[in-house]
């Protein structure tokens, strides 16, 4: 196994850790078998993790749980700063998944960009734990954010410009 890491290492010149380590726990999530490690482990958290840490959407799909498989494409699109991943989320999830509004808006506020916001049309969610999401109030908080950057309204944005 340290041989296979050193030669990753050295054929993509560079000591991408991360990727490496999320490349091996996901290889380890398709092919251990559950009960040898621990009655607590998770294959649908081992996914998650692995894909986080790989920056990998596709792993993403791998996540058999509903919620976390939503948390995984939300918190990718939010730090990659890619809101199309938000659209393997529903509008109106059900339990304890995260919905696309949510994911949206997350990502709007990461990357300071109203126009992500534009993607949601009329639909609105009141979340099972948190605040109403909507095209306004993504924008509110978008706004917000912007604002915290210490600039004032209607300056020009990466999105562009608005009040």
């Amino acid at each position: 196994m340290g041989l296979f890491v050193s030669l990753v290492v050295l054929s993509t010149g560079c000591l991408d850790f991360a990727y490496i380590l999320g490349y091996l726990e996901e290889t380890a999530c398709d092919n251990v078998d559950p009960s040898s490690i621990s009655p607590d482990f998770d294959r649908s958290h081992c996914f998650k993790d692995a894909a986080e840490r790989k920056k990998t959407p596709e792993t993403c799909a791998k996540v058999e749980e509903s919620a976390p498989r939503t948390r995984c494409y939300m918190e990718l699109a939010e730090e990659m700063g890619q809101w199309q991943l938000c659209n393997h989320l529903s509008d109106q999830p059900s339990g304890q998944d995260y919905s696309r509004l949510e994911c949206l808006q997350r990502t709007a506020v990461k990357k300071v960009d109203p126009q992500i916001c534009e993607e949601m049309g009329d639909a609105t969610y009141g979340g099972w734990v948190s605040a109403a999401y909507s095209k306004e109030e993504c924008i509110k908080a978008v706004n917000s954010a912007w604002q915290g950057e210490g600039l004032p309204p209607g300056s020009a944005a990466p999105g562009g410009t608005y009040d």
